[in-house]
C-alpha cells in the first residue's frame, strides 16, 4: 500500500473520530439543556442536592419520607417533586 493510500485511510479515520466526538458533544449538550429547562434555580436551596452539599442532613431525612419521586439527574429520592432538580414519579412497588 502506498503512502498516499495510507494517508487517505488515516484521514478518513480522523474524520470518523471527529464525527463521533461531535455526536458525543451534542448529546452532552442536549442533556445539559434538558437539565437547565427542568431546573428551578430560585428553589434550588430546597433541592436535596443542595441540602446534601451543605450537609443539612436532618432536613434531608425529613424530606425523603416515603420517596415517591426520583431525580433523573442525580438519583436521589424525595417525597415531594419540589425537592428534586429533575423529578420523575417512581413506579409503584409490587
Amino acid at each position: 500500500m502506498s503512502d498516499y493510500e495510507l494517508n487517505k485511510i488515516a484521514s478518513y479515520h480522523r474524520q470518523d473520530l471527529l464525527r463521533e466526538a461531535e455526536k458525543e458533544h451534542l448529546v452532552e449538550q442536549a442533556i445539559a439543556q434538558r437539565r437547565l429547562l427542568n431546573h428551578d434555580e430560585e428553589r434550588h436551596h430546597y433541592h436535596l442536592c443542595h441540602l446534601v452539599e451543605t450537609r443539612q442532613m436532618e432536613t434531608v431525612e425529613s424530606l425523603v419520607g416515603d420517596g415517591k419521586y426520583i431525580c433523573a439527574h442525580c438519583g436521589r429520592v424525595a417525597a415531594s417533586p419540589g425537592n428534586l432538580c429533575d423529578p420523575v414519579e417512581r413506579p409503584a412497588a409490587g
